[in-house]
């Protein structure tokens, strides 16, 4: 049994609309016709060179050795991954329809698998390193292997055990090209949420903050009362900053109020947690 890797969109912009519907999408633009009359592999990548003015014949290549298998090779019973770009997470669902063609949809919404999402939101943090190079092809649809493995690491998160670790010899074979900025971003994340917890998160994001020209105040360790970070874009300085954190609790509990009025002197202030932000 496959496992298919199906991107919703470069930003995740089709992501919500995949796991409201059930389905899995085939978003390529202004595809309006059934991938299922294209009966060869190059008769799809020619239909490609003759409707896109700009596409080269390696492109055209490239985009129908990911359309063609959505509709010729995806079958129910098989397993899609579905790596959200709106949270650090994975989803993935069963296949639970053959290839739809409907016409009737709005652009790009054309080509459709019905989809039972049965393990949604699962942490990227649950996947060793090594796994997730498998998530990161740089490719919008693609088969993916390791699947025994993969399938181990989703029932030991759904039953909250330890989730196995699997090497990257394991995936050595793996000659799918990576999205390796996708990668890098997530390794860098990672290091910086395991290296700099409590506090020390709230110094690197202050010291983010003051490079972009914010004027900051880091509140000292211990209690804040819910705010780590003051920051002002405008020309507020860090002791009318310090003042303000030194209001009382009240005051405090105001803050969500404070940063977006001009009655405090703090337009354009913010507060920031640790393990998240508030506008």
């Amino acid at each position: 049994m496959s496992m298919w890797l199906c991107r919703a969109g470069r930003y995740g912009e089709f992501e919500n609309k995949f796991l409201e519907d059930s389905r899995v999408y085939c978003t390529w633009d202004n595809l309006a016709e059934s991938i299922m009359q294209f009966h060869t592999k190059q008769d799809l990548q020619q239909y490609f060179v003759d409707n896109n003015v700009d596409v080269k014949v390696k492109t055209a290549m490239n985009w129908a050795s990911q359309v063609w298998p959505f509709a010729h090779e995806m079958k129910k019973g098989e397993i899609v991954i579905l790596p959200s770009k709106i949270k650090p997470v994975i989803h993935f669902g069963k296949i639970t329809g053959d290839y739809e063609f409907l016409p009737n949809n709005n652009n790009p919404y054309y080509h459709a698998h019905q989809v039972d999402w049965f393990a949604c939101d699962i942490p990227r943090t649950a996947f060793d390193q090594d796994i997730l190079y498998s998530f990161g092809a740089f490719m919008t649809i693609c088969r993916i292997k390791q699947e025994d493995r993969i399938k181990a690491v989703i029932s030991a998160h759904n039953q909250g055990k330890k989730v196995p670790k699997i090497t990257l010899q394991e995936l050595q074979n793996d000659e799918e090209v990576r999205d390796i900025e996708n990668e890098a971003l997530g390794v860098i994340t990672n290091l910086i949420i395991q290296k700099t917890k409590g506090h020390g998160l709230a110094r690197i994001v202050d010291a983010i903050l003051r490079a972009k020209g914010f004027t900051t105040y880091v509140s000292p360790a211990g209690p804040d009362k819910g705010v780590d970070i003051l920051a002002s874009a405008g020309t507020v300085s860090r002791k009318a900053l310090r003042h303000l954190f030194s209001y009382t609790t009240t005051m405090q509990m105001l803050l969500a109020a404070c940063v977006r009025t001009i009655s405090t002197g703090c337009s354009g202030a913010m507060s920031l947690r640790s393990t998240g932000y508030r506008i």
